[in-house]
């Protein structure tokens, strides 16, 4: 038993360490937000900080008639020099739904409420 213990810890030593994610930092889009594109092996994704007290830093719901389209087509035709456009919370698919309390843009989506 005396020999187990330091070739254990000899092994232990040896293991490689654990993956690090290569990150690029892209042009700032505006002054309060930062961007990042990074990988680690076949998975890639995007970082984003965003200062949300920063002047020209904003966020915008889609409205009730914008339902259904998906990220990139409501980006690019309602918010112009948008940096970013994400999912936003849950929704039922059959008719496209928010679930919870919605507003967009300053429109209640009527259907939905606090829960």
């Amino acid at each position: 038993m005396r020999f187990v213990f330091p070739l254990l810890i000899c092994a232990a030593g040896m293991a490689p360490g654990p993956a690090v994610a290569q990150c690029a930092a892209d042009e700032a889009p505006s002054v309060g937000v930062v961007l990042r594109r990074c990988t680690d092996g076949d998975v890639r994704w995007v970082e984003v900080v965003a200062d949300l007290a920063s002047a020209d830093v904003g966020a915008r719901v889609s409205r009730p008639m914008e339902r259904g389209a998906v990220v990139e087509e409501w980006a690019g035709a309602v918010v112009s020099g948008a940096a970013i456009a994400v999912p936003a919370g849950p929704f039922r698919f059959a008719d496209l739904e928010p679930v919870g309390l919605t507003v967009g843009d300053g429109e209640h989506w009527g259907t939905t409420a606090d829960s």
